[in-house]
């Protein structure tokens, strides 16, 4: 066996492409024309039916995609939970908030009562001697 410089590296060592592919390549006739033709036809025929095979297939069923009543009276439990949680959270936010608004609302009209009423008696027992003397700032001689 001749060992050529030319070879395809295979699982059990080096192929010798001189030897293998020219003694199988000798065992066929020189295809004519409209063989060769023939041939190429019958080859671009099957590659598109292939083709055309694998477009048609579906990859995976549509009902897969979708949810079980089961799943979807569970995930509608969680949710509905959640939110349950959630209002429950608001509802307690808003009457603590309501509570400490109350409360300063109070505190405010406690505080305006004292108000009026220090002015109340600020009126009455200090008349303000600025307001009843006239004014002397351009009569000076």
């Amino acid at each position: 066996m001749n060992l050529s410089p030319i070879g395809i590296w295979s699982l059990f060592g080096t192929w010798n492409l001189e030897v293998g592919a020219s003694h199988l390549l000798a065992q066929l006739s020189t295809p004519t024309a409209s063989t060769f033709g023939a041939w190429l036809a019958c080859a671009v025929a099957v590659l598109s039916i292939l083709a055309l095979g694998k477009q048609f297939m579906r990859k995976t069923p549509l009902e897969a995609e979708f949810l079980t009543k089961k799943e979807f009276n569970e995930f509608r439990d969680k949710v509905d939970t959640n939110f349950e949680s959630l209002r429950n959270r608001i509802d307690h936010s808003h009457e603590t908030l309501a509570t400490k608004l109350d409360t300063i609302n109070t505190r405010l009209h406690d505080v305006g009562s004292l108000v009026a009423r220090l002015d109340e008696r600020t009126k009455l027992s200090n008349p303000s001697p600025i307001n009843n003397q006239p004014s002397t700032k351009g009569n000076h001689p």
